[in-house]
């Protein structure tokens, strides 16, 4: 799908109030939940794989300063 920015920024907009409300909201539970989650989920599937993003900071420094910024 392909949209002028304005209209998608309401379509984003529309799908956060109606599709996963309260996801944002403040202290950011949700969203720490799913960064703990989704670490949780490499380090399980791949070892190594997490071994490299925990040793390189890519994918966690990313999950930190997002949360960080809210």
């Amino acid at each position: 799908m392909h949209l002028p920015p304005e209209q998608a920024f309401w379509v984003f907009v529309q799908i956060n109030e109606e599709y996963v409300k309260g996801y944002f909201s403040d202290g950011l539970m949700a969203v720490k939940e799913d960064a703990l989650a989704t670490e949780l989920l490499i380090q399980k599937i791949s070892s190594r794989g997490y071994r490299l993003l925990v040793n390189r900071n890519h994918i966690f420094q990313f999950f930190i300063s997002m949360i960080l910024f809210f």
